[in-house]
């Protein structure tokens, strides 16, 4: 037994150097790993999502779960691809949601490293992304009491007018990939906050299929 709690603090002290990596479970199945270990959503049907978007027939999709680590924290994304709150109808916007796992005990909260986002261009290497640093006074970041924490991070994260005039950059096949990568390293500044980064999701009023899904899928591990 002693063994065994040796070996999870060993992994959770490794978690914060700087040999960290984004992994994932075997039950994330939509997602892969890159080669430089930060973790990719392959997004299918893009083209009927977008739609149902529009039409408010489902606000938002979901990514399956992974964890930043073997024993690291869990999360997930959250994607409107016709924008939520003031970015609808004119960005997508795109958040960081923190899942509760059996590790949360022994990791560090609230969980407070610089998260990015990058859309994919998938026929050149010139991608957009954006990054933000959580709020630690926020809910959104503390340990999780629920399944799900809210969902934070970037409303205005691409414009709708580019991605339409670019759409086959981003878009092969009806599929599009966002990565997202959680910097362990840097030092967070003392001024982090920028109007339009790192804010909440507003359309909370939606009961979407996909998040109701998340959630029984998630209860029942």
């Amino acid at each position: 037994l002693q063994a065994t709690v040796n070996d999870i603090a060993h992994k959770t002290i490794k978690q914060n150097s700087s040999n960290q990596k984004i992994s994932t479970t075997s039950y994330t199945k939509n997602g892969q790993l890159s080669n430089d270990d930060s973790y990719i959503w392959r997004i299918t049907g893009v083209k009927e999502k977008t739609m149902d978007a529009v039409a408010e027939r489902q606000m938002s999709i979901y990514s399956e779960p992974f964890y930043t680590s073997p024993t690291g924290y869990k999360m997930c994304f959250r994607l409107y691809l016709n924008g939520d709150g003031n970015a609808r109808g004119t960005h997508l916007s795109l958040f960081l949601v923190i899942m509760r796992s059996e590790y949360d005990a022994i990791i560090h909260w609230p969980f407070k490293y610089k998260v990015k986002f990058t859309l994919l261009n998938q026929l050149q290497s010139d991608s957009p992304s954006k990054c933000f640093w959580p709020d630690v006074n926020s809910t959104c970041f503390q340990r999780p009491r629920t399944n799900m924490n809210i969902p934070s991070g970037i409303p205005k994260f691409f414009p709708l007018v580019i991605f339409k005039q670019t759409y086959d950059e981003y878009v092969q096949n009806d599929t599009m990939f966002i990565k997202v990568e959680v910097d362990f390293i840097s030092e967070r500044p003392k001024l982090v906050f920028i109007p339009g980064v790192s804010e909440l999701a507003n359309d909370e009023k939606h009961a979407d299929i996909i998040h109701e899904n998340i959630e029984r899928m998630v209860s029942l591990r």
